[in-house]
């Protein structure tokens, strides 16, 4: 039987983990982080699997189906938020 701190255990599920059973040492380790690097702007590193251009596209089409799904989504607040990003995206390109 594994426990949760046996090294197998941890470096199977977590390879990017330390083996290490000691709370002191995360502690440690997360203590040394200069706060001056979290000011730091951090570039997405993935996008969302949402195709907001057909939403705003296809917005009836959208609508019927929160509709019928009895769903509470705002769709205006989704297109006006996405439209938002768009001006900033641009704004941040020029």
């Amino acid at each position: 039987m594994l426990s949760l701190s046996s090294p197998s255990l941890l470096h199977s599920t977590l390879p990017y983990t330390t083996a290490t059973s000691s709370a002191s040492t995360v502690t440690a380790a997360a203590t040394e982080i200069p706060i001056s690097s979290l000011d730091k702007v951090v570039k997405t590193q993935w996008k969302a699997a949402i195709d907001f251009k057909w939403i705003r596209d296809n917005r009836e089409a959208v609508a019927a189906n929160i509709r019928n799904r009895k769903s509470a989504a705002n769709l205006d607040l989704v297109l006006d938020l996405y439209d938002k990003m768009l001006t900033l995206q641009k704004k941040a390109g020029s």
